[in-house]
This record gives structure tokens, sequence and C-alpha cells, in this order.
């Protein structure tokens, strides 16, 4: 038997849950210490799942930002480097944007979250 549109929507949504803890997870740990390689991955990871399950359901603000913080932090794992204040706190603002998007798919409503301006700040992010 097919699994309908809203059972697919429940599993993104418990998903998105477990992979948002985990990057709000690996960020307090960047936020304590930023030379902690294993958050930067964890977070990497993170975002990278949740732009994949988001994209195949058709949310692509949720894609958007979730690739922008990947790509961010690809670039910081490829240089070696650690990521700055800055990046980290606009990667606190974009993860508290997308849990405003996945309240917006869990309630059906829609989001006022403008993602553009996050990927763009997130883009324009320089690894340390």
């Amino acid at each position: 038997m097919s699994k309908s549109m809203g059972e697919f929507r429940e599993i993104f949504l418990e998903e998105s849950q477990e992979n948002m803890t985990r990057l709000l997870g690996a960020l307090r740990t960047l936020e304590l210490n930023s030379s902690r390689s294993e958050a930067v991955q964890t977070l990497k990871l993170a975002a990278h799942s949740l732009r994949g399950m988001s994209a195949t359901m058709g949310y692509a603000d949720i894609s958007n930002v979730s690739r922008a913080i990947e790509l961010l932090f690809l670039a910081i794992e490829k240089q070696g480097g650690t990521p700055s204040e800055n990046a980290v706190r606009c990667v606190r603002d974009s993860a508290g944007a997308l849990e405003k998007m996945l309240d917006s798919v869990r309630s059906g409503k829609p989001d006022k979250v403008q993602a553009d301006p996050l990927v763009q700040k997130l883009s324009e992010l320089k690894p340390v």
C-alpha cells in the first residue's frame, strides 16, 4: 500500500525536527568553542539532510536556506577553518527562520519568513 501525501508530510516533519535538533545542538557547541570540527560536520550534515528532504517535498524556501547553511559549512570544512562569530550568529538567525517555516508546514498556514535575504546573507559569509 502506498503512502499518502499527508503521511509523507508527517515523516518529513518528524525527520526535520530530528535534523533541527542536531543542527541546533551543533550550533550551541560552536557558540561555546568554534574550533570543534565535529560540530561543523554535524551541522553540515543536518543542513544537507534538511535540504534534500525539503526539496523532495517541494518546500523551496526551507531547501534554499538549508542549502546556504550547508554550503557555508562545506567551505569552512574545506578550508580547515572555524566559523566566525558573525557566521554562527547568522546561522542561529537562519535556524530560527527554518523553525518558523517548519511550523508553517505543520500548521498548514503560510509563513511570513523571507528566505531570500537569509540565503543572500549566508552566501556572503566567508569562512575564517
